[in-house]
């Protein structure tokens, strides 16, 4: 699983391993990004299969360590507080 992984390793945000490959799933990982990675870090993966690149920009910073390593249990706590600020049932984009 990728909490398990850096984000940029082999076993991290990779197009062909599963939920990548939807638009739902890319849609989770670039906040996952966000919220992990700082201003300024970007992650960009390339589907094998079509060519087409995604890049996710970092924003606030909150697990920079996840970027090449583990997110640990506390890293994992700030990452699931993000992504539940993120969420928004009304379909209206509100600032964090």
């Amino acid at each position: 699983m990728l909490l398990n992984n850096g984000l940029l390793l082999n076993n991290g945000l990779l197009l062909n391993n599963g939920w990548l490959g939807t638009p739902d799933g890319r849609t989770a990982a670039s906040y996952f990004v966000r919220c992990a990675l700082p201003a300024g870090h970007n992650i960009t993966v390339t589907d094998a299969t079509t060519g087409a690149a995604y890049t996710w920009k970092g924003v606030l910073g909150l697990a920079p360590e996840w970027e090449t390593g583990a997110c640990d249990t506390h890293c994992q706590e700030t990452i699931s507080a993000c992504l539940m600020a993120h969420v928004n049932t009304t379909g209206q984009h509100i600032g964090l």
